[in-house]
Formats: structure tokens, sequence, C-alpha cells
């Protein structure tokens, strides 16, 4: 409704072909963090041994891979930035188009159907496309990286025996379970606590927008106002409008800081994990060192790979409040076009006596 227009437009073979450089360039930097995990083993074990050449090698691929993670990702920021471009441009003249014809944007005012037209088409085009390409290609990133290392980190941490009493039980890849487990308890919490800010963010452009346009207003009628006195007047109702502006940052300011407080204080908590669960395979001998660098890492990427949805909460949450604002105009366009025009204009021919 929102989204799939541009991409089935005349712009989509070019920004196909964006999208295909991104995903590429993402893949690429999967791999070499793939081959950086394999390294670091390497090197940690070449350290223990006091092996010089394995140790220079070792350091000479690692710098090469780590020029690859350093400079691949400037590719694909410049690729978004501009596919980003090319959607908001696209959008803005699509909806401006609606918006004029036939002086829909008289009857959306007349019939108050929505509220700020001209900011949703200012402003809310241009963060939703951002936060859209964005949270797009961020959770295919996520997806080859959590498939990627999830298959690095269940051959690499093997099975867990746990006596239990003259029975052994062995736990396969039970490292990927509970990095699974982990994220999972933390998304679930994240929810629970952030959901109210869908509203907040909804509201906030709402709020915003009221303010902005008392104050054009107020601009406009400059001279009006100036003459009958009524800054005084002018200056109560900006400032009731602020205060609305106002309530609203410090409900948001509240909710994200106790998300984020509580974020933070689980993700510290658990933070030894990955170390601890290791452990055992380090002291039974089934690991070297390096195996457990090789683990540790692992099990640290896929975690942080899959708390980009914990940490995308808030972003996730502003995306839905635009979309919904960007579909009640579109609603309103399309209701205004199913009702006949308040404004006629009939020419007729001028007659000479």
């Amino acid at each position: 409704y929102i989204i799939k227009p541009f991409w089935i437009s005349s712009e989509k073979w070019v920004s196909l072909g964006l999208l295909f450089i991104i995903l590429l360039v993402n893949f690429t930097i999967t791999y070499a963090f793939v081959t950086l995990n394999k390294l670091q083993g390497k090197m940690t074990d070449a350290l223990v041994s006091l092996d010089w050449a394995s140790i220079s090698s070792t350091m000479v691929s690692t710098l090469c891979i780590g020029i690859i993670t350093v400079l691949m990702p400037l590719v694909s920021v410049l690729c978004i930035q501009y596919l980003t471009l090319k959607w908001r441009t696209w959008m803005t003249h699509r909806y401006v188009h609606y918006w004029t014809e036939d002086a829909y944007y008289y009857q959306i005012e007349r019939d108050n159907l929505v509220s700020n037209s001209e900011q949703r088409i200012s402003e809310d085009i241009n963060i939703f496309t951002d936060i859209t390409i964005n949270l797009s290609t961020n959770i295919i990133n996520v997806v080859v990286n959590v498939v990627t290392f999830t298959a690095v980190l269940w051959k690499l941490s093997g099975t867990l025996d746990i006596p239990f009493g003259k029975n052994i039980f062995h736990l396969h890849g039970y490292m990927v379970l509970s990095v699974y487990l982990y994220s999972f308890a933390h998304l679930a919490l994240v929810h629970w606590l952030g959901k109210i800010l869908i509203g907040v963010n909804m509201n906030k452009q709402t709020v915003e927008a009221d303010f902005r346009f008392l104050g054009m207003q107020l601009r406009e009628n400059a001279e009006q106002i100036a003459f009958y006195r009524g800054g005084a007047r002018e200056s109560v109702g900006l400032l009731s409008r602020f205060s609305k502006v106002r309530e609203n940052a410090i409900l948001m300011m509240r909710k994200s800081f106790k998300m984020n407080f509580i974020q933070s204080f689980f993700s510290q908590i658990f933070s030894p994990l990955p170390t601890l669960l290791a452990l055992p395979l380090l002291l039974s001998g089934k690991i070297t060192l390096g195996g457990m660098t090789q683990i540790t890492m692992a099990y640290a990427t896929v975690l942080s790979t899959l708390s980009f949805f914990p940490q995308a909460y808030q972003s996730f949450t502003q995306w839905v409040a635009l979309g919904n604002r960007l579909r009640d105009l579109q609603w309103a366009i399309n209701k205004a076009g199913q009702h006949q025009q308040g404004i006629s204009i009939t020419r007729q021919g001028a007659g000479l006596s």
C-alpha cells in the first residue's frame, strides 16, 4: 500500500540494482568476519606456542581482511543513502501530485480528514523511507549473520556432557540453545516495556506539527495580528501547543530510559555467560585456548546480531507510527476524491455587444 508502488514503478530496476549491491557487500562482510573468527583462534594458539612464523602470517591475513571489513561498509552506506533519496523523491512527487490534484488539499482541510498534510509529505516520507531501507537491509544482514555464525557456533561448541547420577546426558549445540534463549527473553522484555512507544511516537509527530503550524500561521498573518495587538493571545496559544510537545517528550524520555536501563542491566548481568559456558570444554581438553576464543567470538557475534531486534525496537515503533500517518494521508486523499469538489470553476465565452 505504501511500500510496494515504488518497487513496481519505473524506478525499480535501478533501485533493485542498488539493493543487490548492498546485499552483496553485506554478504562479503559476513564472510570476512567468519574468516577473522578463524584467524583469531589461530592467532591465539600461535601466541600460546610462541610460533613466530604462524603469528606473522596470521597478522598479515588479519590486516588484509580487516581492511575489507572497514572499506566495504562505506560502499554499502553510500548505496543506501542514494537508494533512500530515490525512494523519497519518488514518493514526494507522487503524494504532492495526488494532494494537489483537483483541489484535494482543500477538501481535506475543509472536512478535517487529517491534520498537517504538508508535514506528512515533507518530513514523514523522508524519515519513513530512511528507516524502511535501513531496517530492511539490517534485517537481511541479521538473518545472514545469524545463520552463518549459528552454524559456526554449533560446530565449535560440540557436546556438553552433564553427569546425572549414573547417567551422562549429552547436550548437543548447547551454546546455540543458550544464545537463542537469552535473545528471545531479551526481545520479550523489550517488547513488554516498549510497546507503548508506538503511540508515543505517533503522537510526537502530531503535536510537533501542530506547534509548528501555529507558528507558521503567526508568521503569515503577522500584520493583522500586530494591528489588533493579538501577540499576547498568540503567545498563549503557542505555549499551550508547546506544553503538549513537552508532555509527550517527557513521556518518551521516561519510557525510553526505563527500557534502555533494563536492557543494559540485563546485558551486563549475562555478559560472562559465553566464557562460563565454554569453560567446561577447555578444562576437559576438548578445545584449545584458540578454540575457546573462536567460540566466545562466535557466541558474541550471534548475540550481538540477534540484539539488533531489541535495539531497533524504538526505530520500529517510529516506523509503524510514520506508516500509519502516511496511510491516513492516502486515505484522506482517496476520500476527497470520492466527493464532489466544494469549489468549481465555470468558464464561459465573453460576448461582444
